[in-house]
């Protein structure tokens, strides 16, 4: 019997623009029924775990629609505690395979005041593998210092929904790196709230897509803690006929005084059948404060591209070294060497040594 489907709204765009634009949303087709997906976890004794929802308050980037269809399917939550003035000196590793099956799962983390942590996220799939949802929501209470890493690797024809949602009391401090590295059809929402005062939010976005594939990206930061700050930096790839859309808001709220946000993204178009579309957005209600934001796509330059094969190296491999090296950039930005080589490997860079 065929399983049906639900079309819901995700990743929508907090200030709606022109309709026509056909940017101020993207549309998912979700399945009424799914299964709860087994996930690898490599737990350190710093953690504590349990079943437990506790964040259920956190909004994510995907949105309300989204966040809807999760809460009423029966799936499993993993959730993980951080006591007060704990540090984790080895990462919390997740993984995740999507089978053939439609599945989805739930992951909290609650880092109590003053801790400090890592959380390692890795997404693949085998063969035949249909649908997978994961939602992953943090609360870092005041001082607490996340890094979260989120890599995609799914090489399988499948929809896969990456949804993201935090909040940082004050001083609290969250780095993410996420790399986008295949994927037929993905939807990556992302919504972090500044509550507290000094509360910072660092954001290294990687993606490569190539033949028919399709991207759709929301990212959403709101300022409402006094002297807090975001910079979101983002590097894409598009080859063959890919398509992606990239949403980046940053909102800088009444109250956040003396704030500062910083978005831009820098998008390689290698073929001229790629669709991109980007809309960076600030909104603002706080005269003391500072937003930024820009986006520079296109073809590489024309003097750097002439150069370049002039040492004999032939247009096509120039354009793979570019890609790659965009890719290898952010990569360098994980400390963990497991990681780091996971991401290295499946692009076929040079590993690093322990």
């Amino acid at each position: 019997m065929m399983m049906e489907n639900k079309e819901i709204i995700i990743n929508r765009l907090p200030s709606i623009t022109w309709h026509r634009l056909k940017i101020n949303e993207g549309r998912v087709n979700c399945p009424d029924e799914v299964e709860s997906t087994k996930v690898d976890i490599v737990c350190p004794e710093e953690f504590s775990y349990n079943h437990s929802s506790s964040l259920s308050d956190i909004a994510t980037g995907a949105g309300a629609e989204f966040k809807d269809w999760m809460e009423s399917r029966n799936i499993t939550t993993h959730a993980f505690v951080l006591s007060k003035e704990t540090k984790a000196n080895d990462p919390l590793r997740l993984s995740f395979v999507a089978e053939p099956t439609q599945s989805a799962v739930a992951i909290e983390l609650l880092a109590e005041e003053n801790t400090q942590a890592t959380l390692i996220m890795d997404y693949t799939a085998t063969e035949n593998a249909q649908f997978l949802a994961v939602q992953t929501k943090i609360r870092a209470k005041k001082g607490a210092k996340i890094k979260l890493v989120q890599m995609q690797r799914i090489d399988q024809k499948i929809t896969f929904i990456n949804d993201f949602g935090a909040d940082l009391s004050e001083h609290a401090d969250l780095h993410l790196i996420q790399l986008i590295l295949n994927g037929e059809k993905s939807f990556d929402g992302c919504k972090v709230i500044l509550a507290g005062e000094g509360a910072n939010f660092d954001a290294s976005l990687g993606y490569t897509l190539k033949n028919s594939q399709k991207l759709d990206i929301n990212y959403v930061v709101e300022h409402k803690g006094i002297a807090s700050s975001c910079d979101i930096q983002v590097n894409g790839v598009l080859r063959d006929q890919s398509e992606k859309v990239f949403r980046g808001t940053i909102d800088l709220q009444r109250g956040a005084s003396k704030s500062v946000g910083t978005e831009k993204e820098d998008v390689l178009m290698i073929d001229d059948g790629v669709v991109n579309k980007s809309l960076p957005v600030i909104l603002c209600d706080e005269e003391d404060v500072e937003g930024n934001h820009g986006a520079t796509m296109g073809r590489l330059n024309e003097d750097l591209l002439f150069y370049i094969k002039s040492r004999g190296i032939p247009q096509e491999e120039v354009y793979e070294l570019m890609s790659r090296a965009r890719i290898e950039e952010i990569a360098q930005k994980i400390e963990d060497v497991q990681a780091r080589n996971t991401v290295l490997e499946y692009i076929g860079g040079d590993t690093d040594e322990d």
